[in-house]
């Protein structure tokens, strides 16, 4: 009698399902289309460049001509050291001054991303921004205010080279309007099932119920 009960519900469930088609295809389609309107001509684009830098520090007088390996383990260690100054008050102040840039040290500092790689003395420096030439002009300049801080300091650097320049991408990072849509989408399909289970349930409810003789009378049957 459960199985049978449940199979109903099941039955009520796609027959209202097919006549409700309507609300899945209205909601869905609004959600979709105001995640892509405000993906595509609200949200401001972002594009990204990134440039690599070697590090190299200072040697001993007496390894004079030679990279040593004990010179190598002091990059890598330098190479931190210069990330973190990279991203200092004192540098990206200097290049919103410089470049004239309406931005706070915070709101330049969220666009800039510093990383080392992994066992070398290698940086690369990822710089977001909502013009792609405004991108590479900045990450140029805050490599070369941060690398004369770093040559007119005592930290030890000896050199920092660049050995992939910032190149102007013109796709931006962000928005990602495909992800959007489809996150948006998955949502409307859930509220339009939510919303048609409600009414099916709402329906069942209303329904009269049979009177406790009516039940045995089917049983029997």
């Amino acid at each position: 009698m459960k199985g049978r009960t449940q199979m109903t519900d099941w039955k009520a469930f796609f027959k209202l399902m097919v006549r409700k088609i309507w609300i899945l295809i209205l909601i869905t389609g609004i959600f979709g289309l105001a995640t892509a309107y405000v993906s595509y001509y609200k949200l401001p684009k972002l594009y990204e460049t990134s440039m690599r830098v070697y590090i190299l520090a200072q040697h001993r007088p007496q390894d004079e001509g030679s990279v040593t390996y004990d010179q190598l383990m002091a990059s890598q260690l330098l190479a931190k050291s210069y990330k973190e100054m990279i991203k200092s008050r004192n540098v990206l102040s200097q290049v919103i001054n410089e470049r004239g840039l309406n931005l706070t040290i915070e709101k330049l500092e969220n666009r800039v991303i510093v990383e080392t790689l992994p066992e070398t003395s290698m940086i690369q420096i990822n710089i977001r921004d909502e013009d792609p030439w405004e991108a590479v002009a900045i990450a140029n300049d805050i490599n070369r205010v941060s690398s004369y801080l770093a040559a007119t300091s005592a930290i030890g650097i000896k050199s920092i080279t660049v050995v992939d320049g910032a190149i102007a991408s013109l796709n931006p990072v962000y928005p990602r309007p495909a992800l959007y849509i489809s996150l948006s989408l998955i949502a409307g399909v859930t509220i339009s099932l939510m919303i048609i289970l409600l009414m099916l349930k709402v329906s069942t409810d209303s329904m009269p119920k049979p009177s406790v003789t009516e039940e045995k009378i089917s049983s029997a049957v």
